[in-house]
């Protein structure tokens, strides 16, 4: 345990949905995720991830977003052409990747509606704003990892 307490560490975070919240917004979730990476491990994880790209000849300089390579778009249209076989093949590839990567996984998931029902009436529309809401998630989530 002093390890971790003497340790620092990167936090990665993104959100899903629209930057306000909107109760006409027809997407019925939206989400904020994290990725905690010791600081000591992010050699590794660089690591792994360039080989994963060589072998699939992805550009180093390529994000692996995860929007595009599940719709095949933009820079992974080029997975739409493959055969099933080797979209199962990248897919799997990947998953190793990300599972035996150093790191911890943080997310939470919200309904739109029970958010709004929660929050529009008692605020008018005054939320937190995304950084505020970023820092105060990841904040209750790290405190849990302590």
């Amino acid at each position: 345990m002093t390890e971790q307490k003497n340790c620092e560490f990167a936090l990665f975070i993104d959100e899903s949905g629209s930057p306000k919240p909107n109760p006409k917004d027809t997407a019925p979730y939206f989400a904020l995720g994290g990725v905690l990476v010791k600081r000591v491990d992010e050699a590794i994880i660089e690591q792994a991830v360039a080989d994963f790209k060589q072998r699939w000849n992805i550009s180093l300089d390529t994000p692996l977003h995860g929007n595009e390579i599940r719709s095949k778009k933009r820079r992974f249209a080029w997975l739409g052409k493959l055969t099933e076989q080797e979209r199962n093949d990248f897919m799997e590839d990947l998953t190793t990747i990300i599972t035996s990567l150093p790191i911890i996984v943080h997310a939470c998931v919200v309904s739109r509606q029970g958010y709004h029902n929660r929050y529009l009436d008692k605020y008018g529309g005054q939320y937190l704003g995304d950084d505020e809401k970023r820092i105060f998630y990841f904040s209750r989530a790290i405190s849990e990892i302590r």
